[in-house]
């Protein structure tokens, strides 16, 4: 490890080892080395058995960290002066079975606004509750109000009680957990598992997904087009000129809240349609 942790001299690291100091240093500017890869197949083959805690503000400069496997656990915590961005999660696989527990999101009441940007995550992950209990991992996750992961993607696979993302609000007043994000997830349950529902609190956000269960759209969300086939019913309370795209994809019988607007393929790539519903132009 090099440079003296300043932000205009950043710690710059290469090994795992080093990395998990250097953002663990609160107050400290963590850069990643060019062209990192960590195979954590090699580094941790028995999965990480502590959570990566971030206390200073790191720049992962396109590393990616390749089969990282947590159970009951909660891989990636941000804290008080903790921020990450530029980081590829590739191949996770995640599983909770004895309590609730997320990969990636922020500790709670320490930190209101921006705390992650161009995260990438990808792999698959379990939860093994029922309906009611709490063993759920989430991929993505906010704990109090105004946080928010800014240009990330997933690209996820969701087995019986994990859940794509959730913050602890749902509430018009509070900012919506993603921003400018680009989403993908798909359901697939295990048997006798209760496939657990999905809050996605969601701006200027494109999200694809399916679902066995409801999908719960947060109060929060905003300016977000949602491609998604569901068996369960589609809530949205509150949320604002969000679209249901391709709402023939919907089973029949699955009610839709009156808080999202069905929109057509056609009626999509119309602008005058678009701007006659309040949805805002120019929003990918």
């Amino acid at each position: 490890m090099t440079g003296t942790g300043t932000q205009n001299d950043p710690y710059i690291v290469d090994t795992w080892p080093d990395f998990v100091t250097a953002a663990g240093t609160s107050g400290a500017y963590v850069k990643v080395a060019d062209d990192t890869v960590w195979d954590m197949n090699s580094i941790a083959p028995e999965g990480l058995t502590q959570s990566l805690q971030v206390n200073a503000s790191v720049d992962g400069n396109g590393v990616k960290i390749v089969n990282l496997h947590i159970e009951n656990l909660s891989a990636v915590i941000i804290n008080a002066n903790g921020y990450l961005e530029n980081i590829n999660f590739t191949d996770v696989f995640a599983k909770a079975t004895n309590g609730n527990y997320y990969f990636i999101g922020r500790s709670q009441n320490v930190k209101s606004g921006e705390v992650g940007r161009y995260i990438s995550i990808t792999g698959k992950f379990y939860g093994y509750g029922t309906s009611g209990s709490n063993k759920r991992i989430y991929a993505i996750f906010g704990n109090g109000s105004d946080t928010s992961f800014t240009s990330c993607s997933t690209n996820v696979e969701l087995y019986g009680t994990a859940q794509l993302c959730k913050d602890t609000v749902n509430s018009e007043t509070y900012s919506p957990l993603l921003v400018n994000c680009n989403l993908k997830y798909v359901r697939l349950p295990i048997s006798g598992v209760y496939a657990w529902q999905n809050r996605i609190a969601v701006k200027n956000s494109w999200v694809e997904g399916s679902e066995y269960t409801t999908v719960c759209i947060s109060n929060s969300s905003e300016n977000s087009i949602f491609n998604v086939s569901a068996f369960g019913n589609i809530t949205g309370g509150n949320s604002r000129t969000c679209l249901l795209w391709n709402s023939d994809k919907i089973e029949s019988g699955v009610s839709v809240s009156s808080g999202i607007k069905l929109c057509s393929e056609a009626q999509l790539q119309d602008a005058a349609y678009l701007a006659s519903i309040g949805f805002p132009i120019g929003v990918d």
